[in-house]
């Protein structure tokens, strides 16, 4: 088993837990339910049940701050858009490689965790120390919405094929269940 470094940014976890997939039967309309039965049969990680069942996007642009001709919409939204691009170039050309939304996200290293926890998590939540045999490593940079959609499309193809995409990654590896929590770090 392998050792990595996992944000737990819903402060969720606990020593000696096994994390599997959930699978949720609670879903209505039925028809989606059924929608997601057909595409995740084996269920969600908490990644997939933030992102892709409870995640409500408003795509509603406003004008930035720092450069009022280019509109923006919330990073919430942001997220939710990436994640379901990538899913569909991964579902579309790397049906092999582990779903976004059946995966734990981790760090090799515990520094690459503090680093995650202090820009996108101001802090919140803890670092713990996990154990996992199944891993994809990719490079978290590329997980954007930047350029054109054939940039786009590039981007999300270098990242599923575990390639850098630039001069400075930064890995993040996903785990498929089982995941064994070790231990909170300090």
């Amino acid at each position: 088993m392998s050792i990595f470094y996992h944000v737990d940014r819903n402060m969720s976890l606990k020593q000696g837990q096994k994390i599997e997939l959930v699978h949720y039967n609670d879903i209505k309309p039925e028809k989606l339910q059924k929608h997601i039965d057909k595409l995740f049969p084996q269920g969600f990680s908490d990644h997939g049940e933030r992102y892709f069942l409870s995640n409500e996007i408003e795509v509603k642009f406003e004008k930035s701050r720092t450069n009022p001709n280019i509109l923006e919409t919330n990073s919430n939204s942001k997220n939710a858009i990436i994640e379901i691009l990538f899913e569909y170039v991964r579902r579309s050309h790397f049906f092999n490689k582990p779903s976004r939304f059946q995966s734990l996200h981790a760090f090799h290293s515990l520094d690459n965790a503090k680093y995650f926890m202090k820009k996108f998590s101001n802090s919140d939540g803890y670092i713990w120390k996990i154990e996992c045999n199944n891993t994809f490593k990719a490079n978290m940079n590329l997980l954007k919405l930047e350029g054109s959609l054939l940039v786009l499309s590039f981007i999300a193809h270098e990242y599923w094929l575990g390639l850098p995409g630039g001069p400075n990654p930064f890995w993040e590896f996903l785990l498929s269940p089982p995941i064994k929590v070790l231990m909170r770090i300090d």
